[in-house]
């Protein structure tokens, strides 16, 4: 026996230490010599002197280490290094061992052999491998051809399908194929088959542009569909449900098969098999739901749905009362109020009249099954249909109010989920002095119950909250209630569980609570900071509390922005940032929450802060230069900003301090698209603040702008990349309100400015055109630095000012339906008439 082989036993040991051992010997081995490591492996996995159980464990580190799964950078190319003999070797141990009789041994050696067929492939060797797995799969002995289609299962998923030539995918989606019909009887055979083809779905796409072989396809799914064997159901379905994902625009050739199938499935099947049933549903409902938002002439809604709504909202109807009795678990009631859902946004008021009948028949049945499903058609039916036809649904709030306080918990936790899900699709229904007397004492109620429940009622609140804000609800009687109710909760004793979380959700309410209430609150909020603060402290050295932690940053910072400016004292303050520090020294690390609340109290206390820089900077300087969190650096290049605003003047003296880790941020290549936008958005706030004091940082600085301004002016369709389209428009903003900044904070700096308005003006008239989609940002922007160069600088920049295509764009807003656009067009074209 090898070196390796004992090593190998000895990580089969029951002795833990013994074990630790083994790792840390076969580490070595490894980068010792990979080749060499991964030859040995190969021959123990051949090896029939071996132990099973020893092989098996060879097979499963040959395919971890070829695959490089711990992606360790010294296997990332080594298979290019591999000696012809060493790899022709592997390959023959590992392709012979699929021959072995023992099951485990096979399983391990179809790892093994397509972790190199995939490495191979990709480096178009070892072609042969596909032609011998394709005869073997058709073999008469049941072994090979048990591990031959796992092998292609295994090499298919997750090989990029441009590897493989179009004979090579025929020949291995046929061969997977003669295993799916009906003539195959060997039940665990068919049962790979179907999961192996589900692994070589991807490939398949010309074949499914062939009407004939996407029916024979679709046929051989059906005929697994109904096989009297469970789990050939189970992985038939499987197998439907990825091509609905896969190929939604084929759908349409066989939609009433389709419907067939699952129907059946979900009245007559077992549970399981019923639930896959419904996903199908789901999963072409939320396709349609993203193409119906995001139209495109390429990929547009096909109307499945539309075409299949009477039948479907009838099945869904029919077991919707269907609720298994553990709690948390998936069912049948949850999965037909998942596709109802989907169903109302794409249909609209066409599920309505079904609906509502159920919701009249059942609300106030006496079996709770029925009323409960009747809460979850209400919460179902809210996003998509038209006011009209959703208004008979508020007779039904009283009665949803009730059962909130019903002895029944699946009762009581739909009535919550329902008036949550009403808050924010539906919130108007629930505003009326009347309802909302009725729903607001109920729900604080609620928040007494479960955890469950009392996190729905908390994101009722956070919805009610924020949708009714115009109409101020939470005045200060009402404000009071809230406040306290939600602090009791997010304290309970029972708050924290995994599952539900209350505590976060609490305090996630509270926020909102803070943020939207109307300004006769506002007393009540500062009086409360300090308690908060407290508690900060009483559980900042505690790293299990974090979540705690987090939600009351966010509280914090919430306070701080309400609180009357400048209200904020140096006591408070210094508390604060002594909590806060504790906070992040016990986690070692800075936390983005607690960063944003420093922003907050920034803004609170305006040039006071200034005490509080030294403690602060370390905060900031940590955080960039470690730049491995995109939302924690863009929190802190934020602060920068807010900071640079708090300050004023003041932040003349810091300017080097602000102004060179903003423009490291556009240096580096490191940094992160969202953070290189921000970091332009907060120097527009120190460039504003500092003004002429930025002047020996202005050439670095305005290159960066210029290769920024560069960048931004590519054409990309939404549609083919939604992130680049998404940052590039971000760019473009953040640029322009960069030159308007520029232009009002360097008033005084006469000559960089007259020098640089043929470039900012030139940007701001390409990007406003119509081809980069400008929201109204750029044009406020772009009227407003035309305003400002008139007004400042006037005749001396005539030539660029009264030229046609400024004066056409200018006048172009004089008659927008957007006030602030047409009041500064107005103001525009009267200046540049005076000069």
């Amino acid at each position: 026996m090898s070196s390796l082989a004992g090593i190998l036993e000895q990580a089969l040991s029951i002795d833990e230490q013994a074990r630790q051992n083994s790792q840390q010997l076969l580490q070595q081995e490894k980068q010792k010599s990979p080749e060499i490591f991964c030859l040995e492996l190969s021959r123990i996995l051949a090896s029939e002197s071996i132990s099973e159980a020893t092989r098996q464990l060879a097979g499963i580190l040959l395919k971890n280490t070829l695959l490089n799964l711990n992606n360790e950078d010294f296997l990332k190319t080594f298979w290019d290094s591999v000696s012809t003999e060493s790899k022709t070797e592997i390959r023959l141990n590992a392709l012979g061992t699929l021959a072995c009789n023992k099951r485990q041994v096979r399983l391990s050696a179809a790892q093994a052999v397509s972790s190199i067929a995939k490495q191979d492939l990709s480096r178009n060797n070892w072609r042969e491998i596909i032609d011998i797995l394709v005869t073997n799969a058709r073999n008469e002995n049941l072994d090979f051809k048990e591990a031959s289609l796992i092998t292609l299962g295994y090499i298919c998923d997750g090989l990029d399908a441009s590897i493989l030539s179009t004979v090579e995918v025929n020949s291995i989606i046929s061969s997977i194929a003669l295993s799916m019909t009906p003539a195959e009887s060997n039940i665990n055979i068919k049962i790979i088959a179907f999961k192996a083809f589900k692994n070589s779905l991807r490939f398949a796409k010309k074949n499914f542009e062939v009407q004939q072989e996407r029916e024979y396809i679709i046929q051989l799914i059906s005929s697994g569909c109904a096989n009297p064997d469970n789990q050939v159901r189970i992985e038939s379905f499987k197998l439907l449900l990825d091509v609905v994902n896969h190929y939604y625009d084929y759908v349409a050739s066989f939609l009433v098969e389709l419907g067939r199938i699952t129907f059946q499935a979900v009245r007559q099947d077992e549970f399981k098999i019923a639930l896959l049933a419904l996903e199908v549903w789901n999963s072409l409902g939320d396709i349609e739901v993203e193409r119906k938002e995001s139209p495109s002439p390429e990929f547009p809604p096909r109307g499945y749905l539309n075409t299949a709504v009477n039948d479907l909202v009838v099945l869904l109807l029919e077991n919707m009362h269907r609720v298994h009795s553990e709690e948390d678990e998936w069912d049948i009631n949850k999965a037909c109020a998942s596709v109802l859902t989907v169903l109302a946004q794409v249909t609209e008021d066409k599920v309505m009249d079904s609906c509502l009948g159920y919701i009249e028949k059942n609300i106030g049945s006496s079996a709770w099954e029925m009323k409960q499903a009747a809460l979850m058609v209400v919460g179902s039916v809210l996003e998509g249909p038209s006011a009209m036809k959703i208004s008979p649904i508020s007779k039904s709030i009283p009665i949803i109010v009730k059962n909130l306080r019903e002895g029944n918990e699946f009762i009581k936790q739909s009535a919550a989920w329902t008036l949550s899900k009403m808050a924010k699709h539906q919130y108007k229904l629930m505003t009326s002095p009347t309802t909302f007397s009725q729903v607001l004492p109920a729900l604080l109620e609620a928040l007494n119950q479960s955890p469950k429940i009392a996190c729905h009622v908390c994101w009722a609140l956070i919805n009610l909250i924020e949708k009714s804000t115009e109409i101020k609800l939470f005045k200060i009687g009402v404000f009071e209630h809230v406040f306290s109710g939600l602090i009791n909760s997010a304290m309970r004793s029972d708050s924290t569980h995994q599952e539900n979380n209350l505590q976060l959700a609490a305090f996630m309410a509270l926020s909102t609570l803070i943020q939207k209430c109307s300004e006769d609150c506002v007393l009540h909020i500062e009086q409360n900071i300090t308690n908060f603060i407290v508690l900060l402290k009483q559980h900042s050295s505690s790293p299990s509390h974090d979540l705690l932690q987090n939600s009351l940053f966010d509280v914090l910072s919430a306070s701080f922005s309400r609180a009357r400016p400048g209200y904020i004292s140096e006591d408070q303050a210094k508390a604060f940032i002594e909590a806060l520090t504790e906070v992040f020294n016990t986690r070692n690390g800075v936390v983005e929450e607690g960063i944003i609340a420093i922003g907050s109290l920034a803004g609170n206390l305006n040039e006071r802060f200034v005490s509080f820089l030294p403690a602060v900077g370390s905060f900031i300087s940590f955080t960039l230069q470690k730049q491995d969190s995109e939302a924690l650096c863009n929190a802190v290049t934020m602060l920068i900003g807010d900071i640079a605003r708090a300050l004023g003047e003041l932040t003349k003296t810091f300017v080097a301090d602000f102004m060179q880790p903003l423009m490291a941020n556009l240096r580096s290549e490191k940094t992160y698209a969202k953070v290189k936008v921000q970091s332009i958005s907060s120097l527009c706030d120190v460039v504003a603040a500092c003004k002429e004091s930025t002047r020996p940082f202005l050439s670095d600085l305005i290159s960066l702008i210029r290769d920024a301004a560069a960048a931004s002016v590519c054409i990309v369709k939404e549609e083919e990349n939604p992130d680049l389209y998404e940052y590039l428009r971000d760019l473009r903003e953040a640029i322009v309100e960069f030159y308007e900044n520029f232009i009002q904070g360097l008033a005084s700096c006469a000559e960089i400015v007259i020098q640089l308005a043929p470039e900012i003006m030139n940007y701001c008239m390409q990007v406003s055109q119509d081809k980069f989609r400008p929201r109204s940002i750029i044009h406020r922007c772009t009227l407003g630095i035309i305003c400002d160069l008139c007004r400042f600088y006037g005749s001396r920049l005539r030539e660029i000012l009264k030229v046609r295509e400024v004066q056409t764009y200018v006048q172009r807003y004089r008659t927008s339906g957007n006030f602030f656009l047409r009041d500064l067009a107005v103001r525009g074209n009267s200046i540049l008439n005076s000069i």
